[in-house]
């Protein structure tokens, strides 16, 4: 998540004193699509090897990316007590049974599975969303819970829509926010960013955050 905080003034009709507010919005970060080209298609072993080689359905391969027994339990009970719960999640509007048994099977490359991306919005069925990315293949492999869910939550943001190029502008055509220096103390940006070669937060292990700690610090 991206967070954003701004100082706004606030003045009352008993006092010229300037009170400074600070307040906190949680942006998310810009949502991934699959390519035009792989858009509304349906995900098959074959199709998927060839974009990202090790992923697999279930263990349809040589038994390779199972999802483990005790994991496929605590994600049908999970979602069992999900649906009695009067919970307005973006999760539990969209993952309905038929999605639900369509996608409970499938594994990453990286081995994310469905539980990995709904356990959070399972354990606490009063948030908004109630869902998360495990890795970027994430995005395309459970797309069908994906692609409705960032569409509802933007207000409007299809499977084929693309972002537009970056273009974060000039810092000069900002001006001075503050001239005379009289409402704003400090200010802070703070952006997060993911590395190609590791998983997301949900997947990502104690080993894999020291690693990556290491390959930020020797970054250029």
């Amino acid at each position: 998540m991206h967070e954003a905080v701004c100082w706004c003034p606030t003045t009352t009709t008993t006092t010229t004193t300037t009170t400074i507010t600070t307040t906190t919005l949680q942006l998310p970060p810009p949502p991934l699509h699959p390519l035009p080209s792989q858009q509304h298609q349906h995900y098959s072993n074959t199709h998927l090897h060839q974009h990202f080689p090790g992923t697999y359905y279930g263990g349809e391969e040589d038994g390779m990316g199972t999802v483990p027994e005790a994991t496929m339990k605590r994600m049908e009970e999970g979602y069992r007590e999900l649906q009695a719960t009067p919970s307005k999640s973006l999760l539990k509007k969209y993952l309905t049974p038929m999605v639900f048994d369509q996608l409970k099977r499938r594994v990453t490359a990286a081995g994310a599975t469905l539980m990995d991306v709904i356990q959070s919005g399972l354990a606490n069925p009063d948030s908004g969303v109630g869902v998360y990315a495990a890795d970027a293949e994430s995005y395309i492999m459970f797309h069908d819970l994906f692609d409705p869910v960032i569409d509802d939550y933007h207000g409007g943001f299809g499977s084929r829509d693309l972002h537009p190029g970056i273009n974060l502008g000039s810092p000069a055509a900002l001006g001075d926010l503050n001239e005379l220096g009289d409402y704003v103390v400090s200010t802070r940006v703070r952006c997060a960013r993911s590395l190609e070669a590791y998983p997301f937060n949900p997947l990502l292990t104690h080993q894999q955050y020291l690693e990556l700690e290491q390959d930020v610090e020797r970054a250029p």
